[in-house]
């Protein structure tokens, strides 16, 4: 769009959430859930300390039981099918135009299709379809385009 204000904001940016995807026994992670989930609840709990916690699984009740009581308001689990815990690769890409939130879900595949992504892949439209994200959701070319959020940094200046 000509004229119009985009920039990726930078990891410091003011942010309405963090997004989590909380290990399973479907998920490589199987042989080491135990330390997985005490892993997993550290970053939780330090994450709903201080802001809102969207934690994907599709199992939610392996997640309530490492939520300290005290932050289970600031936490929201929701049940969708995931192979693994990417979320900062298969996750939405949020980009600020003219100051709204958009956010572009692009194809995440596994790191080369090394690891299954297919439910991954899927996440961001699922949460669309549950009205999770307060943000318009862009798809227009994105699916047909590989890209992992964790591949990228920016100084939010553009």
């Amino acid at each position: 769009m000509i004229g119009s204000k985009r920039f990726l904001p930078a990891e410091w940016h003011a942010q309405s959430a963090v997004m989590l995807t909380w290990p399973h026994p479907d998920t490589d992670w199987a042989p080491y859930l135990d330390e997985a989930y005490i892993c997993f609840a550290e970053i939780a709990n330090a994450v709903a300390a201080r802001e809102l916690l969207l934690v994907v699984c599709p199992y939610p009740e392996l997640v309530w039981p490492h939520i300290l009581p005290e932050y289970k308001a600031n936490v929201r689990v929701v049940s969708v099918p995931s192979n693994d815990t990417w979320a900062r690769d298969h996750g939405p890409i949020t980009v600020i135009q003219n100051g709204a939130l958009r956010l572009f879900d692009f194809t995440f595949n596994g790191w080369g299709m090394k690891f299954a992504a297919n439910f991954d892949n899927q996440i961001n439209r699922r949460l669309v379809e549950q009205s999770v994200f307060n943000a318009d959701v862009v798809y227009e070319n994105q699916l047909s385009f590989v890209f992992e959020g964790g591949s990228i940094e920016s100084d939010g200046e553009g």
